[in-house]
């Protein structure tokens, strides 16, 4: 069934595939049956904008594909924050945000229904687990149990990006100074009405996994949701405070019941290797707020844009997001 409202569907790509020209032709039939507007919005992060920029070029001239609009985004930009430069670009009633490689077109009309009867935002999970090593697998669940034990409270595994939210969802996140980290994990976040839904689909392509760029977003996730790492700054000054104090009391009691002192050394190079490492892990998570701080600062998202085309083929009917009052 057609619903009357308008849709949004926003992709972000960080490679080229050639599937990709077809996935947004089934996009367009499946947004045709269920909605009478919509649009779609395709962020290029591509690190290679010489070959991606052509491409997309390209896919815009087919008659096909209506209601496309590609934003090439600036460079350093990640694909959570192409959805929100998307996501800034978007008038739909509701947004969907997924992957295009990994997750099942098909699902779009169960999220929209499930939208349509009070939900604002719908989350769907496919059972169909990509393949991980186990050393990444195994890090990710310490990771969980220390952010559990440090916030007492547990976040969700496996949170996928393939998700519905509405236009008031919408512009909760973007008032937010850290919109990117928001949208990111908007169901352990925002207390709105949520629904979760599940599917089976095979996973036709396998994205990368690094671990070192997992490690900074489980970083980045734990001080951006948690005053734990500051609490542990304060520990680590309070607790080399100590230590210095009981060193000094220490060299105090030598001094008194020995006559000639002349060892020590090793005591005392231990000592200082152990302040100046508790020195430099204040500094390094200090230095990690400080970032944050500025990157939260500078979080222009119009200015994440640096070139916008789109397609030739324009279905929308009527005004948009105008209803006549008879």
């Amino acid at each position: 069934m057609k619903l009357d409202i308008f849709c949004s569907v926003v992709y972000s790509i960080e490679e080229i595939n050639d599937r990709l020209e077809q996935i947004l032709i089934d996009t367009n039939e499946i947004l045709e049956k269920v909605s009478t507007n919509f649009e779609i919005l395709l962020i290029d992060v591509c690190k290679d904008k010489s070959k991606s920029i052509p491409f997309l070029k390209k896919i815009t001239e087919n008659k096909k594909i209506s209601n496309l609009s590609v934003l090439i985004a600036k460079d350093g930009i990640n694909l959570n924050k192409g959805n929100c430069v998307g996501l800034d670009k978007t008038i739909g009633d509701f947004i969907f945000i997924f992957n295009p490689y990994l997750d099942d077109l098909n699902m779009i009309p169960t999220m929209l229904n499930e939208a349509s009867n009070g939900n604002e935002i719908v989350i769907a999970y496919n059972k169909n687990k990509a393949t991980e090593n186990f050393i990444y697998k195994f890090s990710r669940k310490i990771f969980y149990n220390i952010y559990k034990t440090l916030n007492k409270s547990s976040i969700i595994e496996d949170l996928y990006p393939y998700r519905l939210i509405s236009k008031r969802i919408a512009n909760h996140i973007l008032k937010d100074k850290n919109a990117e980290h928001l949208l990111r994990h908007v169901p352990n976040i925002l207390s709105y009405k949520k629904k979760y839904i599940s599917y089976s689909s095979k996973i036709k392509t396998y994205s990368k996994t690094y671990f070192f760029y997992s490690l900074k977003k489980a970083l980045n996730l734990l001080i951006m949701t948690s005053n734990a790492p500051i609490r542990l700054i304060s520990l680590l000054s309070i607790f080399g405070a100590v230590i210095n104090v009981i060193y000094s009391i220490y060299v105090v009691i030598i001094a008194i019941l020995k006559t000639n002192v002349a060892e020590g050394w090793l005591t005392l190079s231990l000592q200082q290797s152990g302040m100046f490492f508790l020195i430099s892990l204040f500094f390094l998570i200090l230095s990690e707020y400080i970032l944050k701080i500025n990157i939260v600062s500078e979080n222009n998202l119009s200015e994440d844009v640096v070139e916008e085309f789109n397609s030739k083929i324009k279905s929308q009917k009527g005004s948009i997001n105008i209803k006549e009052i008879k």
